[in-house]
C-alpha cells in the first residue's frame, strides 16, 4: 500500500487503519548519525541515533482513532535488513509540527556550514505534507526524510536489532492526549 496517498484519506478513512509497516521513502544516511525529530528544530532539540552507516527504508504504521488515521509509529530500517525486533529504549524526541524527520546529521552540519538562518528559511519554505523525500540546496544538497503524524507530540525511540546488531530505530509516538479526546468521543455516544 501507498502510504503517501493513505495520509491523503486521513480525515476520511475508507475503512481501518492497515496494520502492517507502510515505506515511505528511502534516505542515505553515509555518516551512522541519525537525526530523529521535528526538521524545524536544532539539532541539539532532538535526538541523535546512532547507527550503522547505510540506506534506510522510512516506514510507518498507522492507527486508527477518533475516526480518523493517525501515524502510531514510524521507524528508519537498514536496507537488507528484514523482520527487525524491538530492542530497549535509546532516547525521547518530539514534534511541533506534526511531522517526524530523520535526516544524516554528519551531512546536515555540512550542507548548513553554520548558516541556521538560512536553513530555517529554505525549511520553512518546503512542505511537509504526507511523506517524502524533502531536499534543499544549501552550501551542500541536504535530504530530509519525514512523515506527517497528524499530531504534536512527544516520542519514545528504540533502537531495532537482527540478532546481536543494531539496524534502525523505532519512534513511537505519544498518544495520550489524543486517547484523551477519544474517550471524550467514547462518552459522547
Amino acid at each position: 500500500m501507498d502510504l503517501a496517498k493513505l495520509l491523503k484519506k486521513r480525515d476520511k478513512p475508507p475503512g481501518p487503519a492497515p496494520e502492517e509497516w507502510l515505506i515511505a521513502t528511502k534516505l542515505p544516511v553515509p555518516s551512522g548519525s541519525l537525526f530523529i525529530g521535528d526538521p524545524f528544530y536544532d539539532p541539539d532539540d532532538a535526538y541523535v541515533a546512532t547507527i550503522p552507516p547505510g540506506t534506510y527504508r522510512i516506514e510507518a504504521r498507522l492507527r486508527d482513532l477518533g475516526k480518523e488515521w493517525y501515524t502510531s509509529q514510524v521507524r528508519a530500517v537498514l536496507e537488507g535488513s528484514e523482520q527487525p525486533k524491538l530492542g530497549k529504549q535509546i532516547g525521547e524526541t518530539c514534534t511541533d509540527l506534526a511531522v517526524m524527520a530523520f535526516y544524516d546529521l554528519k551531512a546536515a552540519e555540512e550542507a548548513i556550514a553554520g548558516d541556521n538562518d538560512l536553513y530555517m528559511d529554505r525549511v520553512t519554505k518546503k512542505s511537509f505534507s504526507g511523506c517524502g523525500l524533502v531536499q534543499l540546496k544549501l552550501t551542500k544538497p541536504m535530504s530530509i526524510a519525514y512523515v506527517e503524524t497528524g499530531f504534536d507530540c512527544g516520542a519514545l525511540v528504540y533502537e531495532l536489532r537482527s540478532g546481536r546488531n543494531c539496524v534502525g530505530v523505532q519512534v513511537d509516538l505519544d498518544f495520550a492526549e489524543l486517547a484523551f479526546l477519544e474517550d471524550e468521543e467514547q462518552d459522547d455516544a
